[in-house]
């Protein structure tokens, strides 16, 4: 079973296609960051989170993915 993880936003097909075929993800597709909010609701459950800097990433989401998060990068 691959790990699930959340990637906040589209990233170069080289790093994408390697996280595509090592995990079960689930990819930002807008052009815009997504708000916190969104952001709260679709790390419930994810083993990563693929994020940048610019994303708002403070306890409540960590809290919010739950405790088989195992990487924030």
């Amino acid at each position: 079973m691959k790990p699930k993880v959340f990637v906040t936003r589209v990233i170069p097909d080289a790093g994408l296609n390697k996280v595509l075929a090592a995990c079960d993800a689930d990819v930002w597709q807008d052009e815009l960051p997504p708000p916190y909010e969104s952001l709260l609701e679709r790390v419930v459950g994810v083993e990563g989170l693929l994020c940048m800097l610019t994303d708002r990433i403070d306890a409540r989401l960590m809290d919010a993915a739950g405790k088989q998060l195992k990487v924030i990068g």
